[in-house]
């Protein structure tokens, strides 16, 4: 088959808004994502994401003035987005804080009001929140836009596709030192016979909520396990399949990686990178941390297990397929991701994302079976 290479309708739509920026008669406005809380990577990513769709939907062009961000992630092709590039342009433009997190009458206004009409100024900066997005969805002058836009109603897809644009280009501190580290691991980055598996267990080792979770941990396990088991017996065995899959494993609680490693080797080639987790919130500039190392992995498999963190839902790249191993909550589970147990807006329902289309997608072949989205 043909690869895809299809530029999404999004991609397109928010190239001709920067262009703005080449017309000396235009006038553009702008959203800029600043740095200014305390939260995970995996929190500002979301809120990266947010600042993004706003901007797009208001006809805005997106900018950064994040510096962590920066020194991980270079702007797609062809756009600056550093304040600082356009520091100029900015300096005598009306400014105005967007605060849905902290601010009622913000909160009210993004899922109510046509925002543009409102907050009639040309910088909008949006510092803390990651998930007024869902608000705007539900803004009756922005919720069917966004649709037309992405093509989906699910916040999962609509994330993991600006995830996947505005992560495409690490910087290059941050891709040598990665290569050195899958060179180091013998992560098979180019050899397409090798099924990689990411499984991404967040404890929540840092807070109050870890006993819970941790006493949870069996489920999870016992969810995990079971898919592996399928894709050891459904594709591994198949013959003609020379390769045993490749686990990659990650978690913010370190007691966990050498169990992980006896439960896992009978389904694969387990490892996971060997150096202490701090939690990114905490973590210096200029320095790769262990947590950044487990996010570029995690990117980078063909089928992500997690127990549904904000920090590997920010590593999700189109076209990877994602399995919900669920923690103690509500939204408890094995299931391919999104599905029913999330908000309707949250969900398509995703009918391809059974378990059968997961491994017929990874074993390439059509297979018997009854489709379904528990396992």
């Amino acid at each position: 088959e043909t690869e895809q290479t299809t530029t999404p309708h999004f991609v397109s739509l928010y190239h001709k808004l920067y262009k703005q920026l080449e017309d000396p008669t235009a006038q553009p406005s702008f959203v800029i994502y600043r740095k200014g809380d305390d939260t995970g990577w995996g929190n500002r990513c979301r809120a990266a994401n947010t600042a993004f769709l706003l901007a797009l939907i208001t006809d805005r062009i997106f900018l950064m003035d994040h510096p962590q961000f920066n020194e991980y992630f270079q702007p797609p092709e062809g756009i600056k987005w550093d304040v600082k590039d356009h520091k100029d342009y900015l300096k005598n433009l009306s400014k105005r804080v967007v605060n849905p997190h902290g601010v009622k009458a913000d909160r009210l206004s993004v899922h109510t009001d046509n925002l543009t009409a409102i907050w009639p100024q040309r910088i909008w900066s949006h510092i803390k929140g990651n998930h007024f997005h869902l608000f705007l969805t539900r803004n009756p002058h922005y919720k069917e836009k966004i649709y037309s836009i992405f093509g989906t109603r699910s916040a999962f897809t609509r994330n993991v596709m600006i995830n996947t644009f505005l992560m495409a280009r690490p910087t290059p501190t941050y891709a040598i030192h990665m290569d050195n580290v899958m060179q180091n691991l013998s992560f098979p980055t180019q050899d397409k016979n090798v099924l990689t598996v990411g499984i991404q267990l967040r404890m929540n080792k840092d807070d109050n909520t870890y006993k819970r979770i941790r006493a949870h941990l069996p489920r999870t396990w016992e969810c995990a396990l079971r898919f592996m088991s399928r894709i050891n017996n459904d594709i591994v065995h198949r013959p003609g399949q020379q390769h045993m899959p490749v686990i990659f494993f990650a978690t913010d609680d370190m007691s966990l990686r050498k169990p992980a490693m006896e439960k896992l080797q009978t389904f694969g080639v387990p490892f996971f990178y060997d150096a202490p987790i701090v939690h990114t919130s905490k973590t210096k500039h200029h320095v790769v941390s262990a947590a950044m190392v487990d996010f570029y992995l995690l990117s980078k498999v063909d089928i992500l297990l997690t127990t549904g963190s904000s920090f590997a839902l920010a590593a999700i790249r189109t076209p990877q397929l994602v399995i919900y191993v669920g923690r103690a909550g509500e939204r408890d589970g094995c299931n391919c991701m999104p599905n029913t147990h999330f908000p309707p807006d949250y969900d398509d329902r995703m009918e391809n994302r059974t378990l059968q289309h997961i491994l017929d997608t990874v074993s390439g072949v059509k297979w018997s079976g009854t489709p379904t989205d528990k396992f």
